[in-house]
């Protein structure tokens, strides 16, 4: 009976789930499953907020009832909920890091949900055009404005790896919208007939965003760029001065003046880069063959997935340390499972999604007790 409630949990209910710790058989790192092989699982992403500001609850989301859900874990209680009853799959919400408060979308409804209560409201519906798609990018790090990109209509494919193709190639108009928490304030940023993505704001200045021009990086021309919010001042960031150059994966530090991402260049390994956004100077962290990356506040340790382990990068003395073997493949049919490791926001857990020898994608946490166990 237990295991039923804790596959379809009722709305609001806490229910036990207990952590399952884990070793790996290759570093002997423990981990925890947090998520017990029930359904499939996944936390929100790797560049946004995966934790309430507090460390308290780790947000997620799992197909546990039959639908994607959003759920709430406890992690010093062992206990979890369901927050939503969502007739559309949420997708990947933000989380508000001063109020007890995420934001996700149904369609074009932005649904802001009080995590302690459950009170929810739809604070704006977009009007999307027909055939068009409307997505929530990111929340400011004041938790006081969101951003948005609306998708226009395009010939589709059903195939996740061909269509992120055929986005590229098609070009939709598409936009990038800004919005006040409460909705009561919105407006048209940018446009342009691309394949847009990664909207994220300066974590220092939400008048300042970065986006990308997303495809296939190898046909993707000039990736980064900077824009203000009311859409003057775009800058390319990081120009890419050769076409053998890709990057991707980027992600504002937390000091909202620098941004890491990963460089492809032919013929030479994978590089992991920070470049100064006043500046543009670059500078090398690691030549290690990351996917999905992400660092700590400080910006002196980065946890990422590469194709084998969660592995940890030690920024000023260039140590890597693999921590747990992930099971995951890093394509982009299997986008929604990637590991996509993450750090707590007082450093002391990473979460990331691995698969168990079942097929199962769990959320898993690694606990670090102590600041000093997390060096290396």
């Amino acid at each position: 009976m237990a295991m039923d409630k804790i596959s379809n949990p009722p709305l609001g209910e806490w229910m036990a789930a207990p952590a399952q710790p884990q070793h790996d058989g290759e570093t002997g790192v423990r981990y925890d499953v947090l998520t017990g092989g029930v359904g499939n699982n996944t936390h929100v992403y790797f560049n946004r907020a995966n934790f309430t500001g507090d460390g308290r609850f780790l947000i997620f989301r799992s197909d546990r009832t039959g639908s994607w859900q959003l759920y709430a874990y406890d992690i010093a209680g062992q206990r979890l909920r369901r927050l939503t009853d969502a007739a559309q799959d949420p997708g990947r919400p933000s989380i508000d890091q001063h109020r007890p408060l995420l934001y996700y979308t149904q369609g074009g409804d932005v649904h802001r949900l009080n995590i302690d209560t459950l009170e929810e409201t739809v604070v704006y519906r977009h009007p999307t055009p027909e055939g068009g798609t409307f997505y929530l990018m990111d929340l400011s790090s004041d938790g006081q404005y969101l951003g948005f990109m609306e998708i226009g209509p395009y010939d589709k494919l059903p195939d996740n790896t061909d269509d992120f193709v055929r986005r590229f190639e098609a070009r939709p108009l598409s936009s990038f919208w800004i919005a006040t928490a409460d909705g009561a304030k919105v407006w048209k940023a940018h446009e342009e007939k691309r394949h847009l993505q990664h909207l994220l704001f300066c974590p220092t200045d939400p008048a300042t965003l970065m986006y990308c021009h997303e495809g296939p990086w190898d046909r993707v021309e000039q990736r980064l760029w900077l824009m203000r919010w009311d859409g003057a001042e775009i800058r390319p960031l990081r120009y890419q001065e050769t076409p053998d150059l890709a990057i991707g994966h980027e992600y504002w530090c937390a000091d909202g003046r620098h941004v890491d991402y990963v460089r492809h260049c032919k013929g030479q390994p994978t590089a992991v880069c920070r470049v100064d956004a006043l500046s543009g100077q670059e500078t090398v962290l690691t030549l290690h063959g990351y996917c999905h990356f992400i660092s700590d506040r400080s910006g002196n340790r980065i946890v990422g997935d590469d194709a084998d382990f969660v592995t940890l990068l030690d920024v000023p003395t260039g140590a890597l340390k693999p921590l747990v073997r992930h099971n995951q493949e890093l394509t982009i049919a299997n986008t929604l499972y990637h590991p996509h490791p993450a750090f707590s926001p007082d450093g002391k857990h990473i979460v990331f999604c691995r698969r168990d020898d079942a097929g199962r994608n769990d959320v898993c946490l690694i606990r670090f007790e102590e600041e000093s166990e997390t060096r290396l």
